[in-house]
């Protein structure tokens, strides 16, 4: 059964708004927005099916955003409040390496803003492995991702039986204390 991946691609920045919970003006509110131009545009999105044929994927999401206000159900501690409601159940069919909410940083998921660049996380500083115009997207995931998938490193969530369907978000974690492998602080589960 072929996976699914995720394209978080930012076409463009230029917005009507200037949010202040906007990562993208979080540092500068007067910050020149970037764009791609058409050829661009093409060029990445080529890249992108580059991307899912090496890899045999389906692309489930291939998607720009401006604003996103929304709260995403399958955030991590959506699927970490569940289990802990019993109305999340691991299921029996679960195979190691199967992730199934929460941080999905290395597994199916990157980011690609309008000037180029490939982030592991767009929520996590410093995340940066690429740029789309210079790197094939394919020979990046291999290379330079690889940090991003070592989760055995993760301090608390290595432990947790929620490890394949949560691991908390490692952003917030380097963004709290400057170590992306700890402890997500928003999460209340007692590992031992």
């Amino acid at each position: 059964m072929k996976q699914y991946f995720s394209f978080q691609w930012h076409i463009t920045d230029e917005c009507d708004q200037r949010c202040r919970h906007c990562y993208i003006f979080s540092g500068d509110a007067c910050k020149k927005t970037d764009s791609m131009n058409w050829q661009q545009i093409q060029d990445t999105f080529d890249n992108c099916l580059d991307f899912c044929t090496t890899y045999d994927r389906i692309c489930r999401e291939l998607k720009t955003y401006g604003c996103k206000t929304y709260f995403n159900k399958k955030d991590h501690l959506w699927t970490l409040y569940e289990y802990e409601t019993g109305a999340f159940k691991i299921p029996e069919t679960a195979g190691d390496g199967m992730i199934y909410g929460g941080c999905n940083c290395g597994n199916c998921y990157i980011t690609i803003l309008p000037t180029g660049d490939i982030l592991a996380c767009r929520r996590a500083a410093g995340s940066k492995v690429g740029n789309v115009f210079k790197d094939r997207l394919a020979d990046v995931w291999v290379c330079e991702m690889e940090a991003y998938r070592d989760y055995k490193k993760f301090e608390k969530c290595s432990k947790c039986e929620l490890l394949a369907f949560c691991r908390g978000c490692p952003a917030v974690a380097k963004g709290t204390n400057g170590n992306f492998y700890a402890a997500d602080p928003q999460c209340w589960k007692e590992v031992v």
